[in-house]
């Protein structure tokens, strides 16, 4: 069972929409690689061109002015759970304001069952990536040491140590495993009908 309405879309509109998602995704996945940014002139034109699309096609489909109305609240519901996915994280400064955009485009494009799901498989390729560089740089143990000192003294000691920042070298774009997240989603939504492989 999904939690989102039924999308109404036709079998060439859906491949249209997965298309621009495709396009947006190369495009973050290519300059947060190379510049380690996620630019606006990519992500708000996409979330425009989701609100647009998913209004005029749902409308098209039901021939109604409430169904034109139920496609854009079904985008902007979208829109808004990849903005509050990240929103903490940014305001914490674990995340950049280019991989927030990223996710609202996404959302406004597939919906907030897409976009949530997605965001989780893209979280867990980054951990899994970032286990790797720090054990391929001899850093994982110190960095587990860390996290472990870190948790003792909040839990034992009531104070949580003062953590320094790692350096510059040892960070890895977070907006490429998100786009990879949002790829396995569209793989399985195309395999399962759904994006993802468990059951709400």
């Amino acid at each position: 069972m999904s939690l989102s309405p039924l999308c109404p879309l036709s079998a060439v509109e859906t491949v249209v929409i997965n298309a621009i998602l495709c396009l947006v995704l190369v495009v973050a996945t290519y300059t947060d690689a190379t510049r380690a940014k996620i630019y606006n002139l990519l992500t708000f034109p996409a979330m425009l061109t989701g609100l647009l699309l998913n209004t005029l096609l749902w409308g098209h489909a039901g021939l109604t002015l409430g169904a034109a109305l139920e496609g854009l609240k079904w985008a902007g519901l979208g829109l808004a759970v990849g903005f509050a996915l990240l929103l903490v994280p940014f305001w914490l400064g674990g995340t950049k304001a280019g991989d927030v955009k990223l996710l609202m485009a996404v959302g406004a494009l597939k919906g907030w069952e897409f976009v949530l799901v997605g965001f989780l498989y893209g979280a867990v390729l980054f951990g899994v990536v970032a286990i790797l560089i720090l054990a391929r740089r001899g850093k994982l143990g110190r960095t587990l040491s860390n996290i472990t000192n870190y948790f003792y003294g909040m839990a034992v000691l009531h104070s949580a140590p003062e953590l320094s920042p790692p350096a510059d070298d040892s960070k890895y774009p977070y907006g490429i495993s998100l786009s990879l997240g949002f790829a396995v989603a569209l793989i399985l939504q195309y395999t399962l009908g759904r994006p993802n492989f468990w059951q709400w």
